[in-house]
């Protein structure tokens, strides 16, 4: 990678001479443009008992992987469950 300066010259018979430069650069390739989607990996099915008359708090996680971008974006909506089914079966 870099930047190299290429001069070039032309001599006739009478031995006039004419010269040029121009500069060669080369660079790194561009990424490939990202067109596969994150692999998602989220919890099993969860099944949890109550732990009061109200209910249950779940909290859960959830991981992506991607082949371009390192860090990926994971949100899951409701961040949380609040489950108080039990609590109205009572």
């Amino acid at each position: 990678m870099g930047a190299t300066t290429v001069t070039c010259t032309a001599t006739d018979a009478a031995g006039n001479v004419a010269s040029a430069s121009f500069t060669v650069t080369v660079t790194e390739p561009p990424p490939p443009p990202d067109t596969t989607a994150p692999v998602l990996t989220v919890p099993a099915d969860l099944t949890v008992e109550a732990t009061d008359a109200a209910g249950a708090v779940v909290t859960y996680t959830a991981s992506a992987t991607d082949e371009v971008d390192a860090a990926p974006v994971v949100s899951c909506t409701p961040a949380s469950v609040r489950s108080s089914r039990w609590a109205r079966r009572r």
